[in-house]
């Protein structure tokens, strides 16, 4: 028999200053994983949680004027290296801890320059949140709380116990935080920018000097970065505004479990401490005995009774550095959290949206307002997360194609009027079904995350009805016809349009609407092909590495790309290609036969002009087929005599019809599409990725619209998102850990990482 839905209490109100200035904010995984007793981090014991298996999460917030701030910077890589005294103290307290890179490293690779840090959040002291500091620039200020600089400052060997050296603040700023009068969701604060886009937060109770952060993501939604405040959900969760829900999804608890019936929620709270009331009270106390990392427990306990009141607002999302939950359900850097809440109240929408849309062909896109759409019969209205950025975006802004001979097709001319906002490769969250959406049929929910078929026919012609939507006669394709994913919302108008992505990454499940459609319906008008037959890809930007990614994963083992950049034809190799060829060079043509060893039986031309066109028809034998795809344009002739006595087929190729994006779906899913180069720029440099498209500066697309919404952990039930952070951060955190080693739970342990049978100490 399940328990009885409690209903939550009010929280008391929180103060939430209003501002306009938001920041991004991403999650990064410092790759610090880490098993620590818990008898040193939180009382009571609780039988089968001995051991808390933590990873260890640093954020980079970014403010509009570009500057970047990181909060926390993980732990040194060779953390043997640090302060012998506080090398010692990991030996003595920390049974397992293993670390892949330095925070620095991790930038790096994800595209920051390390120049434009402009300061450092040190949460507190201890070994895990302060990094390595000599790999940053002395031009990163530390920003610490209040006793830093008397107890840690200048250093080891000067002070003992410092987890720094004294070279690392030789010519480094340390900005010690004076807290005065101001006070932001219970805490004293300090508005670092002056904007009120992030918020200092002082929580002390934990160590010397620790605080916290508050950064606005919308002009209404917050992430609070919490450090250590709280090691564990169960330690300020749940509450009596926040209970325990009575029945819990089995997909909220583990990400991708199949069990249909929902768990109640007495098979969590049967290892809570307090069981009178097990849903309404934390698990956990801050640890108040020898040995415990808390220098003030009963100070570290009104830290956290502020936070149990943070985490009740609905306009609050807590993020804590040793949260195992987050590893599920966040996109980690360099993904931007997704900046506001799914609302699943869809009464409390705004009104209106914006999009970046062309005005004028050839000119900066502008940023427009318009009314968000109310769905009608099947129509859906999705909420968009991440577009790409294609050469199509790029015709349609320059506002004409090439057709040779000086003639052009002007876009007008194609029946496209302005405004107009971009995008066809379109990923995102279902926000409101139309009345007439037949879920049975068409299996789609508020939350579900969805890539969109972008190319939607008039749904009454036999073309739509046989669903070659792409071939019909009166198209209103997104980002064309009708507005495109360079939006915060957009519409379609039926859920066979929707393609379920599965857990492939956003940022390429958004490339299937267009380039990945295109190249699979390309290669079947190619077959039948022997996988040994060899097959020329002209062209290795995004579409040809998508070609060799997808002819591998069919099976095909000849694959022939031509470029003219050394850049790509690099990139083609290490995708998989079996020989490059210079396409410009005077003998390209020999050289692709000798790689061949003979005439072609196909090739794919995914740039079309003249010169291309004509080395592919070259290239390929009697009976052979050349599919152009690409819209470079141009013009050629060709003499029809040799044409017909070789048989060979020139054949013009776009897009692709709706099964075709669903096939693509299932062959990423099925893990043997291998991931391309993909570039994510934030939605706020639109202009600068269509710049850098016409530039030849992107190797594929992917333009991440980061501003719709802060992955909702509290209240999207879909798609790696739990029921509640709230109540979830019980079950994975609190209870499920809790009782990993007890009875029932030792099978669903099974299912979620337990980093402390792994983890072994990296000192050589």
């Amino acid at each position: 028999m399940s328990n009885p839905e409690i209903s939550p209490k009010t929280a008391p109100s929180l103060v939430l200053p209003p501002g306009k200035v938001v920041c991004q904010v991403s999650a990064v995984d410092t790759t610090a994983n880490l098993a620590v007793p818990s008898d040193t981090l939180v009382q009571p014991p609780i039988p089968g949680h001995e051991l808390m298996n933590f990873p260890t999460i640093a954020f980079l917030i970014t403010h509009p004027s570009g500057d970047h701030v990181m909060f926390d910077l993980g732990t040194r890589k060779d953390f043997w290296n640090l302060p012998p005294p506080t090398a010692a103290i990991i030996d003595a307290k920390i049974p397992g801890i293993n670390i892949e890179k330095n925070v620095i490293d991790i930038l790096v690779e994800g595209g920051v320059d390390p120049k434009k840090l402009r300061a450092a959040i040190i949460s507190h002291w201890h070994f895990d949140h302060v990094g390595d500091p000599s790999t940053f620039p002395e031009t990163m200020e530390f920003i610490v709380g209040p006793g830093f600089s008397r107890d840690f400052l200048p250093g080891y060997p000067t002070v003992e116990g410092s987890p720094f050296f004294e070279g690392n603040f030789k010519d480094r700023k340390v900005n010690e935080l004076s807290f005065s009068d101001l006070v932001v969701a219970g805490y004293r604060a300090v508005d670092y920018f002056g904007d009120g886009s992030l918020y200092i937060l002082d929580t002390p109770g934990h160590a010397v000097g620790h605080i916290s952060a508050l950064v606005r993501t919308t002009v209404d939604t917050f992430a609070f970065l919490g450090g250590d405040i709280g090691h564990f959900g169960g330690s300020f969760r749940p509450t009596q505004y926040t209970p325990m829900p009575a029945e819990l999804s089995p997909a909220d608890i583990i990400p991708h479990y199949r069990q249909a019936a929902p768990f109640a929620c007495s098979l969590f709270t049967a290892c809570h401490p307090d069981q009178s009331n097990a849903c309404t009270s934390p698990y956990y106390q801050p640890h108040s005995g020898e040995g415990s990392w808390y220098i003030d427990p009963p100070t570290a306990a009104k830290s956290i009774e502020g936070l149990t009141v943070v985490d009740a607002d609905e306009k609050v999302l807590v993020l804590i550095a040793h949260d195992p939950g987050l590893l599920y359900t966040l996109p980690f850097f360099p993904h931007v959290l997704l900046k506001s809440f799914y609302n699943k109240h869809p009464e409390t929408m705004a009104s209106t949206y914006y999009a970046w849309a062309v005005v004028e062909h050839g000119k900066p896109l502008q940023k427009i307002e318009l009314p968000i759409p109310e769905p009608t019969g099947t129509e859906i209205l999705i909420q968009v997360s991440q577009c790409g950025v294609c050469h199509s975006d790029l015709h349609f802004w320059q506002g004409s194609y090439d057709l040779g001979g000086g003639k052009k097709m002007y876009v007008k001319d194609r029946g496209a009027t302005l405004p107009r906002a971009l995008g066809h490769e379109i990923v995102g969250t279902v926000a409101k079904l139309g009345p007439d959406v037949d879920a049975n049929t068409f299996p789609v929910s508020v939350g579900d995350s969805r890539a969109v078929y972008p190319w939607v026919g008039c749904q009454n012609c036999g073309r739509c009805e046989d669903e070659h939507d792409n071939l019909c006669l009166a198209q209103k394709t997104r980002g064309v016809f009708a507005h495109g994913g360079f939006a915060q919302y957009i519409t379609v108008p039926h859920p066979r349009y929707l393609v379920d992505y599965g857990n492939v990454e956003p940022s390429l499940a958004c490339t299937f609407g267009c380039s990945g459609l295109t190249v699979l319906s390309s290669i079947k008008k190619l077959m039948p092909l022997k996988p040994h037959e060899p097959i020329l890809l002209i062209g290795a930007g995004g579409l040809g590495l998508t070609g060799i990614s997808m002819l591998k994963a069919l099976g095909h083992k000849n694959i022939i790309s031509a470029d003219i950049s050394p850049e790509k034809r690099a990139a083609a190799l290490k995708a998989g290609a079996t020989a490059v060829v210079d396409s410009a060079a005077q003998d390209a043509f020999d050289q692709i036969i000798q790689a061949a060893g003979g005439p072609l039986p196909a090739a794919i031309d995914f740039v079309a002009c003249k010169q291309t066109a004509e080395l592919a028809l070259a290239c390929v034998g009697k009976g052979g087929k050349v599919i152009a795809v690409g819209l470079v344009g141009g013009e050629m002739s060709i003499s029809m005599v040799p044409f017909t006595f070789t048989c060979k087929s020139l054949i013009g190729n776009i897009t692709g019809n709706p099964q075709h994006m669903r096939d693509v779906s299932e062959l990423a899913r099925s893990g043997r599409l291998e991931s391309i180069p993909i570039t994510e720029v934030p939605w706020e440099q639109a202009n600068e990725a269509i710049q850098r498209l016409a530039e030849g500066k992107m190797a594929l697309r992917s333009l991440e619209l980061d501003c719709t919404t802060l992955v909702s952990l509290a209240r999207n039930a879909s798609q790696n998102a739990m029921a509640s952070t709230r109540h979830v951060a019980n079950v994975k955190s609190a209870a499920f850990n809790a009782s990993i080693n007890n009875g029932d739970f030792e099978g669903l342990a099974r299912g979620i990482k337990s980093y402390h049978h792994s983890l072994s100490k990296a000192n050589p």
